[in-house]
């Protein structure tokens, strides 16, 4: 009795070891009121293309500026064209128009205070 309750013991401990935790959209997808904040950077020339190459980003320079971003329920300007966005992110005052499924990500349009576009 007491091999059997190691073993089980031993089986239990062995596969909690290496269980991989799972991202779903469920428990991960974008839901109104997430902000996403970003900081620029300076430019710097990443070198040549092509094959072989080497690029080293490693004296990357923050320029100063930062930015948050804000899914949002509702836009501020209506965008005609867009029927089924499901989210709205507005960044430096234009609206960002996305459908969000569980498989895919997929750009709609965007509005500026001069111009909306629909894709």
């Amino acid at each position: 009795m007491r091999k059997l309750y190691f073993l089980l013991s031993a089986l239990l401990i062995a596969s909690v070891s290496i269980a991989q935790v799972s991202i779903t959209y469920k428990n991960n997808g974008l839901l109104a009121g997430d902000s996403i904040s970003s900081k620029e950077i300076n430019f710097i020339n990443p070198g040549a293309s092509g094959s072989n190459q080497i690029w080293d980003f490693s004296k990357l320079q923050l320029s100063g500026k930062s930015q948050t971003n804000q899914i949002c329920l509702t836009p501020a300007k209506v965008l005609n064209g867009v029927g089924d966005y499901s989210v709205l992110l507005t960044e430096n005052g234009n609206e960002n128009y996305y459908n969000n499924t569980e498989n895919s990500l997929e750009y709609m349009g965007f509005t500026t205070n001069e111009i909306a576009l629909v894709y």
